[in-house]
């Protein structure tokens, strides 16, 4: 190593500067998160939820007044995958 920003040749023979590392990169910094706003799941979540449970004959034991769309969501996406979708 001749200098400090003296290039020097990487493993495939380029040749590149030497990276410098700042010292505030490792300090402990707060969490900044903003939680997700809960919606409700909507009629036609719901509708369609109990229709794929009674179709498949499966017994929900769902908070219905409290589920969220994102709870609705993966219940459909669930039973979805595991027995299929409704035939017409």
């Amino acid at each position: 190593m001749v200098g400090r920003d003296t290039p020097e040749p990487n493993a495939r023979g380029d040749y590149v500067r030497p990276r410098t590392v700042q010292a505030d990169v490792f300090e402990p910094k707060p969490l900044l998160y903003k939680a997700k706003r809960q919606t409700p799941a909507t009629a036609r979540q719901k509708k369609h939820l109990k229709e794929l449970a009674d179709y498949h004959k499966i017994n929900l034991n769902l908070e219905w007044e409290t589920l969220t769309r994102n709870e609705a969501s993966r219940q459909v996406d669930r039973i979805i995958s595991q027995y299929g979708r409704i035939l017409k």
